[in-house]
């Protein structure tokens, strides 16, 4: 999976189809790319304060590909980290100091409930887990710029880093800096703050390796939103749970941001602040950089094997979710119930499964299962030791969950006991980039029957039990006298 990540990434509204889609995402990206290596710091002069005004070149998105123009814009808010820019066309017209406020107070001071940390803004949260951003303008902190960017074909953007930026040339700003949207979205909101945690993200990563590839590059980004407490892109992730067999991989131009938001929290989940930075900052790309750092932290020895982990906790979080210290689950998400590849009720019959499980994807089935025993699940045609077995087992007594590849005993099949009616749950993941198929065969078996149903006193043969029948030696009680008993013991004393 060696692709290049063109570097300005774009977040885009759609009226009416709650982020099912990002076309202008793919439709820029011909024409974008990094410029040249980041340029070395070089003050333009000293750090804004509020009243200054400064023009700046930005994308007029009305056309595509994108026209350079160029805006004046007035800053509107200073903090410790951040220079609140808003284009004056705009001023108290789609923006206001309400709006200003409320994005200082997030980007350095608060994040909502949700955030690993709500005492810390964006910035020092990003900043810790992910490493520091870029410092080409020579201030401390990034200039987050508000303007109307237009929209193309009724499609509408939230905002973008862009690579250039950092770079000198003649349409750069040669700043540390956000383009984000003034007008079709609340700039205040939470929606658009985690925009600005998302993007701010890719800036961060920008100085580390700019050429990541795409999918490991958008689940950071979309880790950022989460752990800033930020819920941008939970439509993104209804619509991975209905389609659960979506790849996490992406195409060169697209990705789906639900998967990507699932990959990047699990990372976290995981590995905390050492993984997310270690991977950050680690210059090779996608699946080999994170086997890397997972096996330097001990928390996996390969790619395949998290993938893995990944796929049973999505799987497994609907039924685990108040199991804290589960590491099949995800504390920073409610994923909810997927939509099985297909829910059957076997009874114990043998069910043959045909699987397909494309490149970078999971397949998850549900069986509800009617009674107590065992099954065994069997791969007559198996040929790809890059899969990931993880099988769930939910009951009245709780939830199991077990993971099966190629380094057990087994492998490919697997036995397991059911010690009541239960749903179990079949995983295979595949973390390849080629699509792989097979046949599973999943065959339940009843408990064993009950060899002595008339008489279930575990006690039957306890020397204790004065039956007539038992034929146990010790079992002759010497002071029973009872003629009823059949008791033939000579109670004289005599032996006889």
């Amino acid at each position: 999976m060696k692709r290049t990540l063109l570097v300005l990434v774009l977040i885009v509204a759609l009226p009416g189809l709650a982020f099912a889609v990002r076309p202008q995402a793919e439709m820029l990206r011909p024409y974008l790319h990094a410029t040249g290596p980041l340029a070395p710091p070089a003050p333009l002069a000293a750090p804004p304060q509020v009243g200054d005004t400064h023009t700046f070149w930005v994308w007029d998105m009305s056309g595509m590909p994108p026209d350079d123009k160029q805006i004046d814009a007035t800053c509107r808010g200073v903090s410790d980290f951040g220079y609140v820019f808003v284009e004056d066309a705009q001023w108290n017209i789609a923006m206001n100091q309400d709006d200003v406020d409320a994005i200082v107070e997030a980007w350095d001071e608060a994040t909502p409930a949700g955030s690993i940390d709500p005492s810390e803004g964006i910035y020092d949260i990003e900043a810790e887990l992910y490493g520091d951003p870029p410092n080409v303008d020579g201030w401390p902190g990034v200039v987050l710029l508000y303007y109307s960017m237009g929209c193309f074909m009724g499609t509408c953007f939230d905002g973008f880093f862009r690579s250039i930026d950092e770079a000198a040339g003649a349409n750069s700003n040669l700043m540390d800096m956000l383009h984000l949207e003034a007008v079709e979205s609340d700039p205040g909101s939470e929606y658009m703050l985690g925009v600005t945690a998302h993007e701010f993200n890719h800036m961060i990563q920008f100085m580390y390796d700019p050429n990541e590839e795409m999918w490991l590059s958008e689940a950071l980004a979309e880790a950022a939103m989460i752990v800033t407490g930020y819920d941008t892109d939970l439509a993104w992730l209804s619509d991975f749970v209905q389609n659960p067999s979506t790849t996490f991989w992406d195409d060169g131009m697209t990705v789906h941001y639900g998967a990507a938001l699932l990959m990047g929290t699990y990372f976290y989940e995981a590995g905390g602040v050492d993984l997310l930075n270690a991977i950050t900052q680690d210059p090779a790309h996608g699946d080999s950089s994170v086997e890397t750092q997972l096996a330097d932290l001990e928390i996996a020895d390969t790619f395949a094997y998290f993938f893995g982990d990944l796929a049973t906790a999505i799987a497994a979080d609907f039924f685990t979710a108040d199991k804290a210290d589960d590491p099949y689950q995800f504390e920073l998400l409610d994923i909810g119930e997927l939509n099985w590849t297909d829910e059957l009720t076997p009874g114990f019959d043998l069910q043959t499964i045909e699987l397909a499980i494309e490149a970078g994807s999971l397949v998850a089935y549900r069986f509800d299962v009617e009674g107590p025993g065992g099954a065994t699940v069997t791969f007559p045609e198996f040929e790809a030791d890059d899969l990931q077995l993880g099988l769930i087992s939910v009951s009245d007594s709780g939830v199991d969950v077990e993971r099966r590849d190629v380094t057990s005993s087994d492998w490919p099949n697997t036995t397991f006991t059911l010690p009541e009616p239960s749903t179990v749950i079949l995983v295979l993941a595949n973390s390849t980039n080629a699509s792989a198929e097979t046949t599973a065969q999943v065959t339940f078996q009843p408990a064993a029957a009950d060899d002595d149903a008339a008489d279930d006193d575990v006690a039957d043969d306890d020397a204790t039990d004065d039956d007539a029948t038992d034929d146990d030696a010790t079992d002759d009680d010497a002071n029973d006298d009872d003629a009823t008993s059949g008791d033939d013991d000579d109670d004289s004393g005599c032996g006889c």
